[in-house]
Protein backbone atom coordinates (compact mmCIF):
# COMPACT_ATOMS: atom_id res chain seq x y z
CA UNK A 1 0.00 0.00 0.00
CA UNK A 2 1.44 3.62 -1.19
CA UNK A 3 2.05 6.19 1.79
CA UNK A 4 -0.50 8.57 0.62
CA UNK A 5 -3.03 5.65 1.13
CA UNK A 6 -1.89 4.49 4.37
CA UNK A 7 -1.62 8.43 5.52
CA UNK A 8 -5.48 8.90 4.47
CA UNK A 9 -6.32 5.69 6.11
CA UNK A 10 -4.41 7.25 9.25
CA UNK A 11 -6.68 10.67 9.49
CA UNK A 12 -9.38 8.99 8.95
CA UNK A 13 -9.36 6.94 12.32
CA UNK A 14 -7.71 9.95 14.00
CA UNK A 15 -10.95 11.77 13.23
CA UNK A 16 -12.90 8.88 14.26
CA UNK A 17 -14.59 7.74 11.12
CA UNK A 18 -16.64 4.47 10.97
CA UNK A 19 -15.04 1.66 8.84
CA UNK A 20 -18.16 1.58 6.38
CA UNK A 21 -17.39 4.98 5.73
CA UNK A 22 -13.39 4.95 5.59
CA UNK A 23 -14.54 1.85 3.16
CA UNK A 24 -16.54 4.40 1.01
CA UNK A 25 -15.01 6.82 1.23
CA UNK A 26 -10.63 5.61 0.39
CA UNK A 27 -12.75 3.00 -1.67
CA UNK A 28 -11.11 0.01 0.00
CA UNK A 29 -12.66 -3.15 1.02
CA UNK A 30 -12.28 -4.33 5.37
CA UNK A 31 -9.32 -6.57 4.00
CA UNK A 32 -7.06 -4.20 2.43
CA UNK A 33 -8.16 -1.40 5.37
CA UNK A 34 -6.92 -3.78 8.27
CA UNK A 35 -3.87 -4.75 6.45
CA UNK A 36 -2.78 -0.73 6.12
CA UNK A 37 -4.05 -0.87 9.68
CA UNK A 38 -0.98 -3.48 10.34
CA UNK A 39 1.20 -1.79 8.29
CA UNK A 40 0.79 1.59 10.30
CA UNK A 41 1.08 -0.50 13.89
CA UNK A 42 4.59 -1.87 12.61
CA UNK A 43 5.77 1.54 11.98
CA UNK A 44 5.41 2.05 15.70
CA UNK A 45 2.57 4.34 14.92
CA UNK A 46 0.15 4.98 17.77
CA UNK A 47 -3.62 4.21 16.17
CA UNK A 48 -6.59 5.08 17.33
CA UNK A 49 -9.29 2.37 17.24
CA UNK A 50 -10.38 2.33 20.41
CA UNK A 51 -13.76 4.21 18.93
CA UNK A 52 -14.03 0.98 16.44
CA UNK A 53 -13.93 -1.27 19.50
CA UNK A 54 -16.00 -0.29 21.03
CA UNK A 55 -18.50 0.09 18.32
CA UNK A 56 -20.49 -3.10 18.00
CA UNK A 57 -21.88 -2.43 14.64
CA UNK A 58 -18.59 -1.25 12.89
CA UNK A 59 -17.08 -5.05 14.27
CA UNK A 60 -20.37 -6.90 12.98
CA UNK A 61 -19.08 -5.46 9.61
CA UNK A 62 -16.06 -7.99 9.84
CA UNK A 63 -15.92 -11.92 9.29
CA UNK A 64 -14.26 -13.66 12.34
CA UNK A 65 -11.06 -13.81 11.23
CA UNK A 66 -11.05 -10.22 10.10
CA UNK A 67 -12.02 -9.61 13.58
CA UNK A 68 -9.40 -11.47 14.94
CA UNK A 69 -6.88 -9.21 12.80
CA UNK A 70 -8.17 -6.15 14.08
CA UNK A 71 -8.04 -7.16 17.56
CA UNK A 72 -4.04 -8.31 16.71
CA UNK A 73 -3.77 -4.78 15.38
CA UNK A 74 -5.20 -3.03 18.44
CA UNK A 75 -2.84 -4.91 20.76
CA UNK A 76 0.27 -3.99 18.51
CA UNK A 77 -0.71 -0.33 18.67
CA UNK A 78 -1.44 -0.19 22.73
CA UNK A 79 2.07 -1.91 22.83
CA UNK A 80 2.95 1.30 21.00
CA UNK A 81 1.49 3.26 23.55
CA UNK A 82 3.40 1.80 26.74
CA UNK A 83 6.76 1.82 24.56
CA UNK A 84 6.34 5.35 23.76
CA UNK A 85 6.35 6.20 27.51
CA UNK A 86 9.84 5.11 27.79
CA UNK A 87 10.73 6.51 24.99
CA UNK A 88 11.65 10.60 24.41
CA UNK A 89 9.22 12.56 22.31
CA UNK A 90 9.81 12.95 18.72
CA UNK A 91 13.01 12.86 17.63
CA UNK A 92 13.00 14.96 14.80
CA UNK A 93 13.25 18.49 16.23
CA UNK A 94 16.41 17.61 18.24
CA UNK A 95 18.28 15.96 14.71
CA UNK A 96 17.38 18.65 12.95
CA UNK A 97 19.42 20.57 15.22
CA UNK A 98 22.12 18.41 15.47
CA UNK A 99 22.30 18.57 11.57
CA UNK A 100 22.52 22.34 11.53
CA UNK A 101 25.11 22.58 14.16
CA UNK A 102 27.75 20.19 12.33
CA UNK A 103 26.88 21.48 8.95
CA UNK A 104 28.40 24.87 10.18
CA UNK A 105 31.01 23.20 12.29
CA UNK A 106 32.13 20.98 9.04
CA UNK A 107 32.10 24.18 6.50
CA UNK A 108 33.40 26.63 9.01
CA UNK A 109 36.79 24.07 9.63
CA UNK A 110 36.93 23.88 6.53
CA UNK A 111 37.66 27.68 5.75
CA UNK A 112 40.32 27.26 8.56
CA UNK A 113 41.82 24.70 6.25
CA UNK A 114 41.34 21.88 8.97
CA UNK A 115 42.47 18.15 6.89
CA UNK A 116 39.25 15.19 6.92
CA UNK A 117 41.23 12.94 9.52
CA UNK A 118 41.24 16.05 11.55
CA UNK A 119 37.80 16.98 11.16
CA UNK A 120 36.88 13.31 12.01
CA UNK A 121 38.94 13.30 15.39
CA UNK A 122 37.49 16.59 16.36
CA UNK A 123 34.31 16.49 15.19
CA UNK A 124 33.64 12.70 16.22
CA UNK A 125 32.19 11.86 12.27
CA UNK A 126 33.32 9.49 10.04
CA UNK A 127 34.51 10.41 6.41
CA UNK A 128 31.18 9.78 4.82
CA UNK A 129 30.01 12.31 7.42
CA UNK A 130 32.01 15.14 6.52
CA UNK A 131 31.11 14.63 2.87
CA UNK A 132 27.12 15.03 3.12
CA UNK A 133 28.06 18.23 5.20
CA UNK A 134 29.66 19.43 2.81
CA UNK A 135 26.91 19.02 0.69
CA UNK A 136 24.47 20.23 2.62
CA UNK A 137 26.49 23.32 2.85
CA UNK A 138 26.69 24.22 -0.69
CA UNK A 139 22.90 23.16 -0.91
CA UNK A 140 22.43 26.20 2.13
CA UNK A 141 25.00 28.34 0.26
CA UNK A 142 27.61 28.18 3.02
CA UNK A 143 30.92 29.56 2.57
CA UNK A 144 33.12 26.58 2.43
CA UNK A 145 37.13 25.81 0.90
CA UNK A 146 37.90 22.07 -0.01
CA UNK A 147 40.68 22.21 -2.80
CA UNK A 148 43.00 21.26 0.03
CA UNK A 149 41.12 18.63 0.99
CA UNK A 150 41.33 17.27 -2.83
CA UNK A 151 45.10 17.52 -2.23
CA UNK A 152 44.82 15.52 1.06
CA UNK A 153 43.33 12.10 -0.52
CA UNK A 154 43.44 12.08 -3.83
CA UNK A 155 40.86 8.18 -3.77
CA UNK A 156 38.06 10.34 -2.76
CA UNK A 157 39.10 12.89 -5.86
CA UNK A 158 35.95 12.26 -7.73
CA UNK A 159 33.57 12.92 -4.65
CA UNK A 160 35.28 16.16 -3.77
CA UNK A 161 35.50 17.71 -7.25
CA UNK A 162 31.91 17.58 -7.12
CA UNK A 163 30.94 19.07 -4.66
CA UNK A 164 33.25 22.05 -5.34
CA UNK A 165 31.66 22.08 -9.28
CA UNK A 166 28.24 22.02 -7.44
CA UNK A 167 29.69 25.12 -4.88
CA UNK A 168 30.13 27.09 -8.64
CA UNK A 169 27.75 25.81 -11.18
CA UNK A 170 24.27 27.13 -11.65
CA UNK A 171 21.42 24.78 -10.39
CA UNK A 172 20.42 21.51 -12.51
CA UNK A 173 16.97 19.78 -11.96
CA UNK A 174 18.97 17.30 -9.57
CA UNK A 175 20.60 19.65 -7.57
CA UNK A 176 17.32 22.21 -7.72
CA UNK A 177 16.18 22.27 -4.03
CA UNK A 178 13.01 21.84 -2.55
CA UNK A 179 10.99 23.82 -0.01
CA UNK A 180 9.62 22.30 3.10
CA UNK A 181 8.39 23.92 5.49
CA UNK A 182 7.01 21.70 8.53
CA UNK A 183 5.06 22.56 11.81
CA UNK A 184 4.27 20.35 14.85
CA UNK A 185 3.36 19.40 18.41
CA UNK A 186 5.75 16.69 20.28
CA UNK A 187 4.23 14.53 22.73
CA UNK A 188 4.91 17.20 25.24
CA UNK A 189 2.71 20.00 23.64
CA UNK A 190 5.57 22.01 22.80
CA UNK A 191 5.07 23.77 19.27
CA UNK A 192 7.66 23.02 16.45
CA UNK A 193 8.51 24.64 13.48
CA UNK A 194 11.44 24.39 10.70
CA UNK A 195 11.87 24.90 7.15
CA UNK A 196 14.34 23.35 5.13
CA UNK A 197 15.70 24.45 1.19
CA UNK A 198 17.58 21.14 0.25
CA UNK A 199 17.90 18.90 -3.22
CA UNK A 200 15.42 15.88 -2.59
CA UNK A 201 18.25 12.94 -1.77
CA UNK A 202 19.62 15.40 1.07
CA UNK A 203 16.24 16.63 1.93
CA UNK A 204 15.23 13.08 3.25
CA UNK A 205 18.06 12.28 4.25
CA UNK A 206 18.15 14.63 6.72
CA UNK A 207 14.89 13.86 7.94
CA UNK A 208 15.06 10.19 7.57
CA UNK A 209 12.66 9.60 4.86
CA UNK A 210 12.50 6.61 1.97
CA UNK A 211 13.23 8.69 -1.61
CA UNK A 212 12.82 8.44 -5.06
CA UNK A 213 13.79 10.09 -8.11
CA UNK A 214 10.51 10.53 -9.31
CA UNK A 215 9.02 11.42 -5.80
CA UNK A 216 5.74 13.89 -5.93
CA UNK A 217 5.09 16.29 -3.52
CA UNK A 218 1.88 14.74 -2.51
CA UNK A 219 4.22 11.23 -2.04
CA UNK A 220 6.79 13.04 0.01
CA UNK A 221 4.16 14.70 2.32
CA UNK A 222 2.53 11.68 3.59
CA UNK A 223 6.12 10.03 4.30
CA UNK A 224 7.23 12.83 6.58
CA UNK A 225 3.49 12.78 8.04
CA UNK A 226 3.90 9.25 8.86
CA UNK A 227 7.58 9.90 9.90
CA UNK A 228 6.46 12.21 12.22
CA UNK A 229 3.35 10.32 13.63
CA UNK A 230 6.07 7.28 13.79
CA UNK A 231 7.55 9.48 16.17
CA UNK A 232 5.23 10.12 18.85
CA UNK A 233 4.33 13.66 17.46
CA UNK A 234 1.37 14.77 19.31
CA UNK A 235 -0.41 16.70 15.75
CA UNK A 236 1.00 17.42 12.82
CA UNK A 237 -0.26 21.00 12.01
CA UNK A 238 1.69 22.06 8.44
CA UNK A 239 3.58 20.32 5.76
CA UNK A 240 4.13 23.00 3.13
CA UNK A 241 6.60 21.27 0.16
CA UNK A 242 7.33 23.00 -2.64
CA UNK A 243 9.12 20.92 -5.55
CA UNK A 244 11.83 22.97 -7.95
CA UNK A 245 9.08 22.63 -10.78
CA UNK A 246 6.00 23.92 -9.18
CA UNK A 247 8.42 26.92 -8.04
CA UNK A 248 9.39 27.54 -11.39
CA UNK A 249 5.82 27.69 -13.04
Amino acid sequence: MNVETLAQLLEKTDFYCPLGQISETLKMDYDQILEGLADLAERGIILNLGYLRDKKQDLLLLSEEQHGKFMAIYSKSKRNTVKNMNETPCALSPRIQHEAKMEEAVCSESCQGMSLTDMERSLNLTRQEVFQYLEKGVADKMRLQVDHLITELEGELERMKKIRHLSQMESTDESLPWHLYLEWIDSKGEFHKKSLNYPLPLLCSTLGVNCRPDMSEAELKAEIFLKLRSEKCKKVQHIGITAPDAGQQ
